[in-house]
């Protein structure tokens, strides 16, 4: 069994509110729901996690939006052509490690 870290963190009454919702809708505990968005956190690159982070200045974060969602549209592609094809494509989105 894989080793695991434990945290504790702080949220603002709202935000506690929304996380206990959406735990509730997807039938998974609070800690499993934390879990699970930092894992997806942690693989997404710098530029994801700097504008996940709300870190982008002002006046760059519209053209780096639109930077992200053509990023994913062209890792979406193969697959989408693919799959019109009948042909079934792997698409590795991992950055290779190194």
């Amino acid at each position: 069994m894989p080793s695991r870290e434990i945290i504790k963190i702080a949220v603002e009454p709202e935000a506690k509110r929304s996380i206990d919702l959406a735990a509730q809708r997807y039938g998974m505990s609070q800690i499993e729901l934390a879990s699970r968005v930092y894992q997806w956190f942690a693989t997404q690159d710098e530029t994801v996690q700097v504008a996940i982070l709300d870190l982008l200045p002002r006046g760059i974060r519209s053209d780096v939006a639109k930077m992200l969602l053509e990023r994913i549209a062209a890792e979406d592609r193969p697959a989408k052509a693919a799959k019109k094809a009948g042909k079934t494509v792997h698409v590795n989105r991992r950055k290779p490690k190194g």
